[in-house]
C-alpha cells in the first residue's frame, strides 16, 4: 500500500521538541475530528532513547489530504515566523520499515498524579458504603518500555493531559492505516504502522 509524507522540523535550537510535537497532535486531532478522517498517521523521525526529537512527520495513503492538512493555519504560521520547516509531500519508498508510536495509557497511572486520583475515588466509595478506607502497600510489578511524554489538550475539554508514546517494530512489517485521533496506535483497535523515516529525507 502506498504511503505519502510530509516532515516538519522544529528550527529553534533551544525548542522545547515536547511541547511543539504536543501542539502538532493537537493540530492533527483537530483536523480528523473536523473532517473526518481516517488513517491520518504520525512518526517521529530522529525519535532516540533521549529525546522524541526535533522532527515530526504526518503519513497517510491520499497525497491531497496530506497536503490539505499541511496547509493548515499553524504551520503555514510557525513556518512563516521561522519557528519551522515544512516539507514537501514525498511518496514513501516501498522498502522502509514500518514502526508503530502506540500511546500506553496504562504508564499514566504510575504517576502521582494519577495515584493520587485513584486514591481520592477509593475513599469516596468506603464512605459510600460506610467503610473506612485502608491503603495497601502501592507496589508495581509492571515493567514498561522506553517512552516519551507529550503534553497536549483535549479538544472537548480543553483540559491537559500527557501523551506517553513507545516505538516498536511492526511484526510483519505490514502497512495498516489505523489510528486513533492523535495519530497514534493503542492496544485497542488502533494497530496503525508508519515508516520509519530515520535519514530519508
Amino acid at each position: 500500500m502506498t504511503q505519502y509524507c510530509f516532515i516538519v522540523k522544529y528550527l529553534p535550537k533551544e525548542a522545547n521538541v515536547n511541547v511543539l510535537a504536543g501542539k502538532c497532535l493537537s493540530i492533527l486531532h483537530g483536523f480528523v475530528a473536523r473532517h473526518n478522517v481516517q488513517g491520518l498517521g504520525v512518526t517521529f523521525p530522529d525519535w532516540s532513547d533521549s529525546s522524541i526529537g526535533s522532527t515530526i512527520a504526518f503519513v497517510h495513503a491520499d497525497s491531497a489530504l496530506l497536503a490539505q492538512f499541511s496547509q493548515q493555519r499553524y504551520f503555514t504560521d510557525m513556518r512563516d515566523f521561522g519557528f519551522f520547516s515544512v516539507g514537501e509531500i514525498n511518496r514513501v519508498p516501498e522498502q522502509c520499515a514500518q514502526v508503530r508510536f502506540l500511546r500506553n495509557q496504562h504508564y499514566s497511572k504510575q504517576f502521582v498524579g494519577s495515584v493520587r486520583r485513584r486514591i481520592m475515588r477509593l475513599k469516596r466509595r468506603a464512605a459510600q458504603r460506610g467503610e473506612e478506607y485502608i491503603p495497601s502497600g502501592y507496589r508495581s510489578e509492571t515493567e514498561y518500555a522506553l517512552s516519551h511524554s507529550i503534553p497536549t489538550k483535549s479538544r472537548s475539554t480543553q483540559q491537559g493531559f500527557m501523551l506517553h508514546i513507545q516505538k516498536e517494530l511492526a511484526e510483519k512489517n505490514e502497512v495498516v492505516h489505523v489510528f486513533n485521533g492523535y495519530g497514534l496506535s493503542d492496544s485497542t483497535r488502533a494497530i496503525g504502522t508508519v515508516p520509519d523515516l530515520h535519514g530519508l529525507f
